[in-house]
């Protein structure tokens, strides 16, 4: 991570955990986002499991929501709702 974080054109960083580890959402690579936020790049993750909406709460209240990119995995009409409402209530700054 550190010589990515060298690289002056490189804006966002896409944390990609590889098949068989835990999903982007988990705590395990926060100290890995930690070192690409403090190297002021953008972070873009995919939480696919069932705890996405925890998980981006969790992120979002510890590195910001700046230059912060959450592809969500699919969900029903109602956890879409309830992203939304969460979103637009705690996500604001």
């Amino acid at each position: 991570i550190p010589a990515l974080m060298e690289i002056e054109n490189l804006a966002v960083i896409q944390w990609a955990p590889g098949d068989g580890n835990p999903d982007a959402g988990d705590t395990c690579w926060y100290p890995f986002y930690k070192q690409i936020r403090d190297a002021d790049k953008g972070l873009f993750l995919n939480l696919d499991r069932k705890s996405a909406i925890e998980d981006a709460d969790k992120i979002i209240k510890t590195f910001g929501p700046e230059k912060l990119y959450l592809l969500f995995r699919e969900m029903s009409i109602d956890e879409g709702k309830s992203l939304l409402h969460k979103a637009e209530r705690d996500w604001r700054y």
